[in-house]
């Protein structure tokens, strides 16, 4: 039978990510999102699940950035009105 790796191969384990957690603190308040630990739920296992979680941080993180730029141009629009 035909292989695609070399002789002698062994694969590592996955590491186990379950419980996996990240916050990050953004200009008000800090936001945290984590994984659980049940990887039941059809196709979404758990690098699926981690993967999610990062992108919703990530996300969190812009609105966060682009309501903080609203904030300053409404500042400075309310100045030059003045």
């Amino acid at each position: 039978m035909k292989t695609n790796h070399r002789r002698g191969f062994v694969a590592n384990t996955p590491r186990d990510q379950s419980m996996w957690g990240r916050s990050k603190r953004l200009s008000e308040h800090a936001v945290g999102v984590s994984i659980g630990n049940d990887f039941t739920d059809g196709h979404r296992g758990m690098a699926r699940a981690k993967r999610g979680a990062k992108k919703r941080l990530r996300a969190l993180e812009r609105l966060d950035a682009r309501r903080v730029i609203r904030q300053e141009l409404e500042e400075m629009v309310g100045d030059e009105e003045s």
